[in-house]
């Protein structure tokens, strides 16, 4: 539930909460093959959830309630949407990632580090990955959210010698 608000919010940006119920309601129903009721104190207490997690905002004009997402939302949705995502294997070039984040970013080196892992990257040094598959937008997307795009190079190889 935490992820499709959080979709909706990325593709609108500002939304009144009666377009937001009836979206989410809308998407959610058709995934359940359009049966059922719509249960509307779930979605209540996600809402509630995500304003004290700081990954949302409300505010009020006039007599309407507005929900926007915060920047924290956004890269909640970037990593949600990574981790979600099946990349596509690529059979001829492989990807080389190299990164050197300072220390004062240690916990987002740690995080990134991981994630590549979890993508299917190989460590060769702790800074050098390699994989075969291409980083998805999403995850040069994080990347300049959290101010990271300059301390990161990629490349893809078109051929690798092995010496015996």
């Amino acid at each position: 539930m935490t992820y499709t608000i959080l979709s909706i919010l990325c593709g609108v940006g500002e939304i009144t909460s009666e377009m937001l119920v009836s979206k989410y309601e809308i998407q959610k129903w058709m995934r359940r093959g359009m049966e059922g009721p719509i249960r509307k104190p779930a979605f209540r207490s996600t809402m509630s959830k995500l304003k004290s997690s700081g990954w949302i905002v409300k505010s009020r004009k006039n007599t309407q309630i507005f929900y926007n997402i915060t920047k924290e939302g956004k890269q909640k949705f970037l990593i949600d949407q990574l981790k979600r995502k099946r990349l596509k294997r690529k059979k001829d070039e492989p990807t080389v990632v190299i990164f050197d984040i300072p220390e004062k970013y240690s916990r987002h080196r740690t995080f990134i580090r991981r994630l590549l892992i979890q993508m299917g990257f190989t460590v060769l040094q702790k800074s050098v990955m390699v994989g075969s598959y291409d980083l998805p937008d999403d995850f040069l997307k994080l990347l300049r959210e959290w101010d990271l795009a300059k301390y990161f190079t990629y490349m893809n190889v078109k051929i690798i010698h092995k010496i015996i």
